[in-house]
């Protein structure tokens, strides 16, 4: 399974959202990101997808879940982010960027294995970025598919809520 990270971007309501300029999927919309490289933690795999996209050198990203994917071309892990920016993205290797409403985000050209995925779209638009420290992969995966095993592990290990989750390489925001 191959992993790849995604940023969901957001300002005043409104998605940051690339047009494709190539293939596969040429003039299709997808948010910014990419394929997780070897020796590379996920959170790296975005910083360097968002600078070699977007030209990105600081952000702020706060994972939310993943959801997996199987196509033509293999089998996928989604990582999905909340991304604030401390800078304006451009588009390197996008026919355009565009900020859409996100009531509208349906109406656009979507690759079609993304399609699914555009209630998260919506839904991370409200919420509050927050993050754990896990010390395993298991304590992570549980804790994002399921929000009570979350909340239980918070209250049952007073874990402390922190910006950035240390075990997937959030530490370094800078």
């Amino acid at each position: 399974m191959k992993h790849v990270a995604i940023a969901l971007i957001y300002r005043n309501h409104q998605l940051c959202v690339a047009e494709r300029l190539s293939e596969p999927f040429k003039g299709y919309m997808e948010c910014p990101g990419g394929k997780v490289e070897a020796n590379e933690t996920i959170f790296q795999a975005l910083k360097r997808e968002l600078y070699e996209e977007c030209g990105l050198c600081r952000i702020d990203a706060y994972y939310y879940t993943y959801t997996n994917v199987s196509n033509e071309y293999g089998d996928f892990r989604l990582h999905w982010f909340k991304v604030e920016l401390h800078e304006e993205p451009q588009a390197l290797v996008y026919k355009q960027l565009v900020w859409v409403d996100v009531d509208q985000i349906e109406t656009l050209h979507w690759i079609e294995h993304n399609r699914p995925h555009l209630y998260l779209f919506k839904r991370l638009a409200t919420l509050q970025a927050t993050s754990i420290e896990v010390e395993s992969i298991e304590d992570f995966e549980a804790s994002i598919l399921d929000t009570q095993v979350l909340m239980d592990r918070i209250k049952t290990h007073s874990v402390e809520v922190i910006e950035a989750m240390r075990f997937y390489g959030f530490s370094d925001l800078s």
